[in-house]
């Protein structure tokens, strides 16, 4: 897929809370849409399964209202990989981590597993965690 753009699909609360500072890992409550150089949309978002949440990609939004759309393209996080060929690839058999990638720059996308917990507590559940860089202890039980 040549990525042409990243936009954000927000919920109203959530606009103000975007933290594009430092490292630039943030959290949405609701999706992300990656549009190719042929106007193809890709949405990646939360979905719960009886045991866990996941991130799941589809060809059509997961919502019923468009909320609020914010274009995330030149953003630090996203910048390196617009206007690149991404692949789209989940890293564990229960797709918690979906990586986009180009040739040499990735961007995570995670979703909510209790057993995975950060120096600052648990990922909230129902929420999509965008990331450079995966907490410490994660990498061991990815898939290749």
């Amino acid at each position: 897929m040549f990525l042409r753009q990243v936009e954000y699909r927000l919920f109203d609360h959530e606009i103000d809370h975007i933290d594009h500072a430092g490292d630039g890992s943030h959290e949405l409550d609701r999706e992300l849409c990656l549009t190719d150089s042929e106007d193809r949309q890709k949405f990646i978002s939360w979905q719960q399964n009886k045991d866990s949440f996941h991130v799941e990609i589809g060809d059509k939004s997961f919502f019923t209202n468009d909320g609020i759309v914010h274009n995330a393209s030149t953003h630090n996080i996203w910048r390196k990989i617009i206007n690149e060929n991404v692949q789209l690839k989940y890293r564990d058999k229960g797709k918690q981590v979906l990586q986009i990638s180009s040739v040499d720059y990735s961007v995570f996308v995670c979703a909510y597993e209790t057993q995975w917990q950060t120096k600052d507590g648990y990922w909230g559940a129902d929420t999509l965690h965008i990331c450079r860089k995966l907490p410490e202890g994660f990498e061991e039980i990815l898939n290749d």
